[in-house]
């Protein structure tokens, strides 16, 4: 795995995380793969090194630090949002989107 462009944000995150021989995938954005077996449709469950199973591994480290760290009050939301990136013309405008992103911040609506 490797990360690429990223930033954390006060609210949420932004990253593009790379899988060795899988496809490049943004993190922020939203797209889900299912299989079908010949017994009924099945939805997978993530593989070892998946998108799905890097979050829960760096979602639950963060809220065990904050637990311990006396912020209890730290909450994930429930999902995320990824895409698969196809082109190199998408990989370059979601980039940008992510190094722009932080200048943004004063106009989100969460800004205090």
């Amino acid at each position: 795995m490797v990360l690429h462009e990223h930033v954390v944000m006060p609210n949420h995150m932004h990253g593009i995380i790379e899988i060795k021989n899988k496809p490049i995938t943004a993190l922020g954005i939203g797209h889900v793969q299912a299989q079908q077996t010949t017994r009924a449709k099945k939805i997978p469950q993530p593989g070892s090194g998946s998108i799905p199973v890097i979050i829960q591994q760096y979602k639950s480290t963060l809220k065990r630090w904050c637990n311990k760290n006396e912020r209890n009050y730290f909450q994930w939301q429930s999902r995320f949002h990824d895409r698969v990136i196809r082109s190199i013309e998408e990989y370059v405008r979601i980039a940008e989107y992510i190094d722009n992103n932080s200048s943004k911040w004063p106009e989100d609506k969460f800004f205090v």
